[in-house]
């Protein structure tokens, strides 16, 4: 277990004796490390000085290590966790003689510091104590230092780095210690002479003053000594949460946890919503520019992500060309030379704002106006070009107007006049024509189909009658002579079973003849 250090209070009234258990020592057994340790020689290591043993005098015989002298000396202990301390007991080795200003080791010791961290390194801690007064005859031997801090290594430096060095002090270095004991609560969050009262809550980490329980900082939003008052600035509740970024100088109620105001760029009654897209600045109240491709501005500066819209300039694309400028970047000239004035122009296209000059159209004025033409459009179109309208570079009509002819419809066609009853007289004539036409084509007609009818009938699978009438010399008359080829897909026929010859007369009354198919 650990040592205990025993504060005596001797009741005389009553002569009864009471122990009051104080702090204990933190550093009893636990690893010990030297820089420079005493070479070729045994039990006199850096572990000694944590023993627990108290020489007295301290000697060096097995109870006190031992250092090699050099520029610099150092000694820690590894307390094993962070831990509140209170005070560091030191005692150094005397040797066979009394110590005093006559005493052969005190010179080793002059100018020596104390220091406690929570890394090896003792540039990363906290100084507690650095001889800068004492004498051959003054230092003290045990010496008790105070250091209510927290720490986990507790570390002894010397070193003879920069001379000249004070009277008395030695050349060189060293760290013989008899015995170091650190003296502190081993509980954590824990003050009082028997660290038996807690930290107060609300102490950064738990951690507070060994002996009044100060805290040595407050979790975010406490404030006080114990970290028990009011919220600082910059938080609110009960709980001391901390204010929205978002308001100015982290600044809010401090019960609502509103903010007072809000930082450029929000909105809402934390400041935790941005600025709707279009919008900016304090309190949201700005538009944005005319930024390219209807992109949004930057919700704090305003500023366009990248070029202004086409007739817009400025670091805000609210600021419209100059005159005399137009287009993206307002970096290209008007020079319209046949605007009425040339210098001013639409700051997005470039087109003329004012009217043309005489002669000259369209929105640059850089074509010639109606029945204009020619380089210079000072030619006008011929006044029988239709409408007026010619070819704008050469003048040539598109058309010409009556008896007009001609690229410019300079020439005139000449036209043949009929007599007043020209037109009456042809009329008529046509009409006997036409209707003398129409009546010899149905003559015609109806003659051919008289001469054909029974010849042309050619239908198949039908039969066909001619009729025959006998003749006075005692054979037939031909009345009716039938020409085989004159009836077209007749090849033969049947009349008393027998076959026609080409040209036939017969002296019967009827020839039924049956038409047979090819």
């Amino acid at each position: 277990m650990a040592s205990r250090e025993f504060v005596t209070c001797v009741v005389c009234q009553t002569l009864t004796i009471y122990f009051i258990v104080a702090y204990e020592n933190l550093a009893l057994n636990k690893p010990a490390w030297q820089k420079n340790p005493y070479p070729h020689r045994q039990n006199v290591g850096a572990d000694l000085a944590v023993d627990g043993r108290k020489a007295n005098p301290p000697k060096s015989d097995g109870q006190c290590m031992l250092s090699h002298g050099n520029d610099t000396a150092e000694w820690r202990v590894d307390l094993g966790g962070v831990y509140s301390i209170h005070h560091i007991f030191l005692q150094y080795m005397t040797g066979t003689s009394l110590w005093g200003k006559d005493n052969y080791f005190t010179v080793y010791f002059l100018g020596f510091s104390v220091y406690i961290s929570n890394t090896t390194n003792k540039d990363e801690g906290m100084l507690c104590f650095k001889d800068t007064n004492y004498t051959k005859a003054t230092i003290p031997n045990p010496i008790n230092i105070t250091c209510p801090y927290y720490g986990r290594y507790v570390i002894y430096y010397n070193n003879r780095t920069h001379p000249p060095y004070p009277e008395g002090y030695s050349e060189l270095a060293f760290s013989d210690l008899c015995e170091v004991e650190v003296y502190g609560c081993s509980t954590p969050r824990r003050f009082g002479l028997a660290c038996s009262t807690p930290c107060p809550v609300n102490c950064l980490m738990g951690r507070c003053d060994i002996e009044a329980g100060t805290c040595f900082g407050c979790v975010k939003g406490h404030n006080g000594i114990t970290c028990n008052e009011g919220c600082i600035e910059g938080y609110f509740g009960n709980d001391c949460s901390e204010c929205s970024s978002n308001c100015v100088n982290n600044t809010c109620h401090n019960e609502t946890g509103d903010c007072l105001t809000c930082e450029i760029g929000y909105i809402g009654k934390r400041c935790e919503k941005e600025c709707d897209l279009g919008w900016y600045g304090k309190g949201c109240s700005l538009p944005c520019g005319r930024c390219r491709n209807q992109d949004t501005c930057n919700h704090f500066d305003g500023r366009c992500p990248g070029e202004c819209e086409p007739g817009w300039s400025g670091i805000y694309c609210n600021e419209k060309c100059e005159d005399g400028y137009f287009g993206l970047g307002c970096s290209f000239p008007c020079n319209n030379l046949n605007c009425l004035n040339s210098t001013d122009c639409d700051a997005i296209h470039g087109e003329c704002t004012s009217s043309c000059i005489s002669n000259w159209d369209g929105p640059f004025c850089n074509y010639c106006a109606p029945f204009k033409f020619g380089e210079l459009c000072n030619n006008s179109c011929s006044d029988s070009c239709p409408e007026n309208r010619c070819n704008k570079t050469t003048g040539h009509c598109f058309a010409c107007s009556g008896s007009k002819y001609g690229s410019f419809c300079e020439y005139e066609k000449e036209v043949y006049q009929l007599p007043a009853n020209a037109f009456d007289a042809n009329i008529g004539f046509i009409v006997t024509s036409s209707i003398l036409i129409i009546t010899l084509t149905g003559i015609a007609i109806y003659v051919l189909k008289q001469k054909c009818f029974p010849k042309c009938r050619t239908y198949r699978d039908q039969s066909y009658e001619l009729t025959l009438t006998p003749s006075t010399s005692g054979g037939y008359a031909n009345i009716q002579t039938v020409q085989l080829e004159e009836l077209p897909e007749l090849k033969t026929s049947e009349i008393h079973e027998s076959p026609l010859s080409p040209v036939s007369t017969f002296s019967v009354d009827y020839i039924n003849v049956k038409a047979n198919e090819k």
